[in-house]
């Protein structure tokens, strides 16, 4: 179990960057509407990496950084409500 959470770890961890990369050169090439879908990707890409490194911190009994990782999830939730609802 825990080596497939890492697997799945490292993978968003990879694909994070990406997304925002191409987002932001098809932002500069003009190309708005497939800059938004590869930002929008990352946006959502984002909580799931958090919440997956909380489940591995927890598996490998680091409750700390379990709960750092878990805190910072909740702040991406509740900045995102934010910015969507005000």
């Amino acid at each position: 179990m825990n080596s497939i959470i890492k697997r799945i770890n490292l993978g968003l961890l990879i694909a994070l960057p990406i997304l925002v990369t191409s987002g932001l050169i098809y932002m500069a090439t003009g190309n708005e509407k497939l800059s938004t879908n590869f930002l929008l990707a990352a946006a959502l890409t984002l909580p799931i990496f958090l919440a997956t490194k909380g489940i591995e911190f927890i598996i490998e009994n680091q409750l700390r950084k379990a709960f750092l990782s878990i805190l910072l999830l909740s702040m991406v939730c509740l900045l995102s409500i934010i910015f969507v609802f005000v």
